[in-house]
């Protein structure tokens, strides 16, 4: 808050006017920014860490002779750095938008032949869960941008993939 005297023609104080300003909508998106930062990191440093020690298991002289173990870590190091990219384009999407310089492609999109070709590519990547659509009817077309639309559905499915049982 700020106080400033107000003077009469006589030079006196005639009075005060304070200015009040709440930050209490500043406060909460500060506390939020914070948790979202702390999560992030967090989710940071899972993959980072399977990353490295699937890494440092095949440096093993006696890992590389085992043709199975070197495949799954690899496949272990694919797969997280490939989540690892994922989280970094999520966050610096989020920075874009934030800043305002996102950009949107607008076309008319098939939100049912969208949203199915992001099931089918997981239902191929993710056999360990049953991917299915249901909705009472067809999804109607949209005008939206279809690349972004595209990333809101891989972050559902992703999520669903990541929080819900296998099947």
């Amino acid at each position: 808050a700020t106080v400033r005297a107000i003077h009469g023609e006589d030079g006196a104080v005639d009075g005060y006017v304070a200015d009040v300003v709440d930050l209490s909508a500043y406060k909460e998106a500060e506390d939020t920014k914070t948790a979202f930062l702390a999560g992030l990191s967090h989710e940071l440093k899972t993959p980072l860490a399977l990353i490295q020690g699937f890494a440092e298991t095949l440096q093993l002289e006696h890992v590389r002779g085992d043709r199975a173990l070197v495949d799954e870590a690899v496949g272990v190091i694919l797969d997280e750095t490939a989540h690892l990219t994922r989280m970094v384009e999520q966050l610096l999407l989020s920075a874009r938008l934030q800043a305002g310089a996102l950009t949107l492609d607008l076309d008319v999109v098939d939100l049912g032949r969208l949203l199915g070709q992001a099931v089918d590519e997981f239902r191929g990547a993710r056999k360990t869960h049953r991917w299915e659509i249901s909705a009472s009817g067809d999804l109607p077309e949209v005008v939206a941008d279809p690349t972004r639309l595209r990333q809101v559905f891989h972050n559902l499915l992703s999520n669903a993939a990541k929080y819900a049982p296998e099947q």
